[in-house]
């Protein structure tokens, strides 16, 4: 997470995560794919509260896909960045 601030030039005391600008986006994102379906939001956020399986009560169905999906990722650039000729280590 990004915790550098830029000041707010209206108000000189307020400081502004300087990633607010995409965390906007990523809601607005968010609610354009919700907006229609509050079914599935609330899909969504159930599987934010249940366990993965009983006696798992540390992971949840929606972290372990945000987990694998951040694997996904990961691999994917590092895959990449080798193709275009660099090591990664």
């Amino acid at each position: 997470m990004d915790t550098s601030y830029v000041v707010d030039s209206t108000n000189m005391n307020t400081k502004i995560p300087s990633d607010a600008a995409e965390t906007i986006e990523m809601v607005e994102d968010v609610e354009e794919i919700f907006i229609g379906n509050p079914e599935k939001f609330r899909e969504l956020i159930e599987d934010a509260k249940k366990p993965l399986y009983k006696g798992c009560p540390n992971f949840t169905k929606l972290s372990t896909l945000i987990h694998l999906l951040k694997l996904k990722i990961v691999h994917t650039r590092r895959k990449s960045i080798q193709g275009n000729g660099f090591r990664v280590y």
